[in-house]
């Protein structure tokens, strides 16, 4: 069948290689399926009527920030189309009953889709009855419906997954990150966290704490990668890589070992406790230049709020410590949270200007559909600040943060002429209008 992998971006200004539709794509094509991409952030969204009618197939994975888009887009296909259409990923997951009450919806696949949507698309072709994990049919001949359907089965042994495939969507299109070389893009060394916050719905999506690929297994991906492509940069996008500090000197000297030479970042936001300063001079060693901590705010009230407690006190050090061994520190920082006054928003921003952090994030609060908080949502939403305070208060966090000689120059540095475009307009975005991601 001929697949097409459909990506609409939360932001068209934040370039992002789709890494689990890419993974899809890798099991798609190993079935003997034609997968292609169609990125609604690179291609003309009039193309993607004629581009869907060539496809037997269209798999979406939409997070719920763009899923009203998704839905209009979708209604945008001949009503008596026959092909099919999966969704898959965060949306589908959470609400799958508001997905399948979308007419052109086939299925949905709750959890992870690796392992069962062959299965699913075996079932539709024949239109024979299938009670398979994680799918929910919207045909009733077909059952069951997503009452009854609990999220696929996890995904114990990730080695077994084929790498994702970076020949689907263009590896060289997505060029909007600050990077040291010309040419990286987006991995993973595992899936989920031991850790969760009220803010997030990552246990949902993802629950049971974290699986880890091989070291050796994603060595080999780089090394495939780096031969291939040419890519000496990669970016974990892991949300809890450093979890387990034998996995990460593990991981460390086989990268010193195997692939002398290629540097890397973490820009996903790790718990601030976890990053173990003991390993930071190896972990340069081994090219990496760039981690991201996730503090969210140093108040006890937020920390509470957001049931994410961590030790304020350590920051520094762990900056110090980092800028020593030439590894950049960034955080990443939430404004306008329940009952916090324009004040207390200061002092996350003071904290963060003070901390020795050389980057940061300043995002205004917003409910994340899944999460506790956003089940909290009638009783919290009164007492959430005004927006125009909060917007305001993002706008002087960012001008206040890089107004820094030494700041404003180690975002420079990260320019390049493939990524000044999308980094100077971020840039505009964030410190004239206060409008971040």
């Amino acid at each position: 069948m001929r697949v097409l992998l459909v990506n609409l971006p939360r932001d068209p200004r934040e370039l992002m290689f789709p890494l689990e539709l890419a993974s899809l794509g890798a099991v798609l094509k190993s079935q003997g399926h034609r997968p292609e991409g169609f990125d609604f952030a690179l291609r003309r969204a009039t193309a993607w009527p004629a581009v869907a009618r060539r496809c037997d197939l269209l798999v979406w994975m939409p997070i719920p920030a763009v899923w009203p888009r998704v839905r209009r887009l979708l209604g945008e296909l001949p009503a008596d189309d026959r092909r099919m259409v999966v969704l898959a990923g965060p949306q589908a997951t959470l609400f799958p009953q508001e997905v399948l009450a979308t007419p052109a919806v086939d299925a949905v696949i709750l959890g992870e889709a690796e392992q069962v949507i062959a299965r699913a698309i075996h079932a539709w072709r024949d239109r024979v009855a299938a009670d398979i994990p994680g799918v929910a049919w919207r045909d009733s001949r077909l059952e069951p419906g997503p009452g009854d359907v609990a999220p696929a089965e996890r995904i114990e042994r990730l080695d077994e997954l084929p790498p994702a495939d970076r020949t689907v969507f263009g590896i060289d299109d997505y060029t909007g990150m600050a990077t040291r070389r010309l040419r990286y893009t987006q991995i993973v060394a595992g899936r989920g966290s031991g850790r969760d916050c009220n803010h997030s719905a990552r246990s949902r999506l993802l629950g049971g704490g974290r699986r880890a690929r091989s070291v050796q297994n994603v060595l080999d991906e780089m090394a495939a990668l780096r031969e291939r492509f040419g890519i000496d940069e990669f970016h974990f996008e892991d949300d809890a890589l450093f979890e387990d500090r034998r996995y990460v000197a593990e991981l460390c000297r086989a990268i010193r070992r195997e692939l002398p030479g290629v540097v890397w970042q973490c820009p996903s936001g790790n718990h601030p406790n976890d990053v173990p300063i003991d390993l930071l001079a190896e972990l340069a060693a081994a090219g990496c230049y760039r981690i991201y901590i996730e503090p969210h705010s140093p108040r006890p009230a937020a920390m509470e709020l957001l049931d994410w407690s961590w030790d304020p006190q350590r920051i520094g050090p762990l900056a110090n410590r980092a800028g020593q061994v030439g590894i950049e520190l960034g955080g990443y920082f939430t404004l306008g949270l329940p009952d916090e006054s324009c004040r207390q928003m200061e002092q996350t921003v003071d904290f963060a200007v003070a901390s020795g952090l050389r980057w940061a994030q300043f995002t205004p609060f917003r409910f994340v559909p899944g999460s506790e908080l956003w089940r909290r949502r009638d009783e919290l939403a009164p007492r959430l600040p005004d927006e125009t305070a909060v917007r305001r208060a993002v706008r002087r966090a960012y001008r206040r943060f890089y107004g820094s000689p030494r700041r404003c120059w180690g975002v420079l540095r990260n320019i390049n002429h493939r990524n000044a475009a999308q980094i100077l307009r971020r840039a505009y975005d964030k410190l004239i209008l206060g409008r971040p991601f």
